[in-house]
């Protein structure tokens, strides 16, 4: 027996094939071998027509069940990233945030003062002299305009960062790792604000000038910045552009110092209640409680 082939040849005749032979298309065809079950294939022309000749290599693959053409992103420098390394650390968000917490600390004083004018335990002329102390409130403002303005200098467009910093580890380079530890130390100091432990602000005291500049400041991006991506015509402009805004960041720190002194001073001198609160400078200004968990003598 044989087995019946339904295509006819070029004469018009049945043709017959050996038995488990496999019928297949005359050379020229379209498409194909079809297997049995399988989705029919598209045929080039088809494919051609549908995407033009740039996509039929891909989509053929693709149709037959092979692996399309991956895309590989050109690799990067080492110590490279997509984002580029900043010159300068974002001391003007850590300024933001310390703005916003001693803000916090000063809203919740007040609000222990007013309830105690509500008692009667303190009139409202003393809790008023009481919420004045150490100008906290033009402090507030004062550090939270600089950090602005700080910011403002920092986000140059040509000169805030450049495509390759120091090389990174598993916890990211040096300089990340320091300015990390930097803002840790600052935020650990805001909580000792009001006691003994705040000592004149001993902990950020010593981050002072050049020990600072190491930490915010991002030699190797600024070299390579500089150095390597900028033109020679630049060097000029972009030595004043790092000059100002390293002055802005060293007077952001002082205030960021300064404005935690004076809250400090604020919690202090705001402890009792039914006695008043003395001026910062008068007799008995000093003359505190232990409360707020610092010593009588601090």
């Amino acid at each position: 027996m044989h087995a019946r082939d339904t295509s006819k040849a070029t004469d018009g005749t049945t043709t017959r094939l050996p038995a488990g032979r496999v019928p297949v298309r005359p050379a020229g065809s379209e498409a194909g071998p079809v297997r049995a079950g399988a989705a029919p294939v598209p045929s080039v022309l088809d494919l051609q027509r549908a995407a033009g000749n740039a996509a039929v290599t891909r989509m053929v693959r693709q149709a037959r069940g092979g692996t399309p053409d991956v895309q590989r992103a050109p690799k990067q420098a080492p110590g490279a990233s997509k984002q580029g390394e900043h010159v300068f650390n974002a001391l003007d968000a850590l300024a933001m945030k310390v703005y916003t917490t001693l803000k916090g600390m000063r809203d919740e004083r007040i609000g222990q003062l007013n309830q105690q004018v509500t008692s009667k335990s303190l009139s409202k002329e003393q809790a008023g002299r009481a919420a004045g102390q150490s100008g906290v409130k033009e402090r507030l403002e004062q550090l939270r305009t600089r950090a602005e303005e700080a910011g403002r200098k920092r986000d140059h467009a040509r000169y805030r960062s450049a495509m390759q910093g120091a090389e990174k580890g598993a916890g990211g380079d040096q300089n990340s790792r320091d300015y990390s530890q930097l803002s840790n130390a600052v935020m650990s100091a805001l909580a000792t604000c009001g006691t003994s432990g705040w000592r004149g602000g001993a902990a950020l005291q010593s981050y002072r000038g050049a020990r600072l500049e190491s930490i915010i400041i991002d030699q190797v991006a600024r070299q390579q910045l500089r150095d390597n991506e900028l033109p020679k015509s630049d060097n000029k402009a972009f030595d004043a552009w790092f000059d100002e805004t390293r002055a802005a960041m060293n007077e952001l720190f002082e205030d960021i110092i300064g404005t935690a002194d004076a809250m400090h001073e604020m919690l202090r001198v705001t402890r009792r209640g039914a006695g008043g609160y003395p001026d910062r400078g008068r007799p008995g200004a000093e003359e505190l409680s232990d409360t707020d968990g610092e010593s009588a003598d601090a």
